[in-house]
């Protein structure tokens, strides 16, 4: 049965915040580890979702994202 647009709507909002809410655990979790380990970013392969991305800036963190050989990353600094 297909879902009434309004319905597909909600769902998808809701996906996308958990989507975002997973992503900034493990990123947190990768901060907290830098810190412990007196560094001052962290970088990986991927792409951030542009949503973790503007909550991170609101929190005063400097984001980096590019692509090299086809393949995309980004790097999280608080310095």
């Amino acid at each position: 049965m297909l879902l009434a647009a309004t319905e597909a709507r909600s769902k998808t909002q809701e996906n996308i915040h958990n989507c975002v809410t997973t992503e900034l655990h493990k990123l947190s979790e990768q901060i907290n580890n830098a810190i412990a380990e007196g560094k001052y970013s962290i970088s990986n392969d991927g792409y951030l979702q542009s949503e973790t991305q503007q909550r991170l800036e609101e929190l005063g963190y400097k984001i980096q994202t590019g692509s090299q050989y086809n393949e995309s990353y980004y790097s999280i600094s608080w310095k």
